[in-house]
């Protein structure tokens, strides 16, 4: 699985985990924003691009796609680590900003010159530092104080959820705590918990979006609970006395 389609799965989870009047607010936000630097009465200049001729409303668009992606996956990074480790979120969160900086800075260059029908070197180095400008601090850290926050409330949360696991015809409750790590077969995903081995049919697909962000795809065929590892190597991770191998794919998120 791509790492970008992994941060798509990530956002999918981070949203997941909002309440729906939360969602909701996020949208109106959004909207919002959208509508007010785009009325010509305001003139409102982002960058090189102006409110008041129109030059802001394509930019403003897909530039708002991209934010998301931006806010909503370092929201993921931070909340998907078992634990706070900041060397380890910077490290897989600040390539993410560098590209969508620079997609965002290619995207508008071309627009710029489209509707200006000019460039010049200044005027592209005004467009690349302001991606970088815009994006860190209107994206990126304000992403980095929810993340930590939803992180916090995860963890105060995880000794009053639970975890429903449909072994056959029986339900059983677990707290995230006594799952070690769940492995695939076939059309089924074993649990290794603290209380034995546990079947349910069901995918690691469709487990990604609903586990507790202390689990993480560490391979096609593993998810593991970051809170159990006791030892890692570059090709496999010990959980709970176990040895689950790393995928190529998944390095970067262990």
């Amino acid at each position: 699985m791509s790492t970008t389609k992994q941060i798509f799965i990530g956002i999918t989870k981070v949203l997941n985990q909002l309440s729906p009047q939360t969602r909701w607010i996020h949208k109106l936000l959004w909207f919002i924003g959208l509508v007010i630097i785009n009325l010509p009465t305001w003139k409102v200049t982002i960058g090189n691009f102006h409110s008041d001729d129109y030059s802001l409303l394509i930019p403003s668009l897909y530039g708002a796609l991209l934010n998301a992606f931006l806010f909503y996956g370092t929201v993921h990074l931070i909340t998907s680590q078992g634990k706070p480790d900041f060397h380890h979120f910077f490290r897989r969160s600040l390539p993410l900003l560098g590209m969508v900086c620079l997609v965002e800075s290619q995207l508008d260059t071309g627009f710029f010159l489209l509707f200006y029908n000019y460039l010049s070197i200044p005027i592209y180095l005004d467009i690349f530092l302001g991606a970088i400008i815009m994006n860190t601090l209107f994206f990126y850290l304000p992403a980095l104080v929810l993340g930590v926050i939803i992180q916090w409330k995860s963890f105060s949360k995880f000794s009053v959820s639970s975890i429903k696991v449909k072994d056959g015809q029986q339900e059983v409750f677990l707290s995230p705590e006594e799952v070690f790590f769940v492995e695939s077969d076939s059309n089924y995903a074993i649990f290794h918990t603290a209380r034995g081995r546990l079947l349910q049919r069901t995918s690691l697909t469709r487990l990604e979006e609903e586990l507790p962000n202390q689990f993480t795809r560490c391979h096609r065929s593993f998810i593991i609970n970051q809170q159990h590892i006791q030892k890692r190597s570059a090709q496999e991770v010990e959980v709970a006395g176990n040895l689950v191998p790393i995928g190529r794919k998944y390095k970067n998120d262990i």
